[in-house]
């Protein structure tokens, strides 16, 4: 994979991209505030940090991730951290703490 694009004009490149299970990263160098379009779903679950500080992706071209990015070099991370996904282990843990404390309760009437 060629790590390296630009711009047209040259004024924008992204560099060290890296993409794990659940987490993009990349550098951006720009010489004028601008967005950078992430060719991936937009879904809630997303987030976005610019240099280790949180912020607000934009839902671009029907179903595309947009970030502003500021001038100069930035270290981008876009992280998948879904609260649906703790909620549902949350109520997975409680029902099966509830499922075995039944368990032990029944076991004790019979004996």
């Amino acid at each position: 994979i060629d790590t390296n694009f630009f711009s047209e004009d040259k004024s924008c490149k992204i560099s060290n991209i890296s993409f794990l299970q659940n987490k993009v990263s990349f550098t951006t160098t720009v010489s004028n505030p601008t967005f950078v379009t992430v060719s991936q779903n937009y879904y809630p679950g997303w987030k976005c940090f610019i240099n280790k500080q949180p912020t607000k992706l934009f839902h671009s071209n029907i179903f595309m991730t947009s970030i502003f990015v500021p001038e100069g070099t930035n270290q981008i991370e876009l992280i998948y951290d879904p609260l649906s996904f703790k909620i549902g282990c949350i109520v997975s843990l409680l029902t099966f703490l509830l499922l075995i404390i039944l368990l032990f309760e029944t076991s004790k009437i019979y004996y």
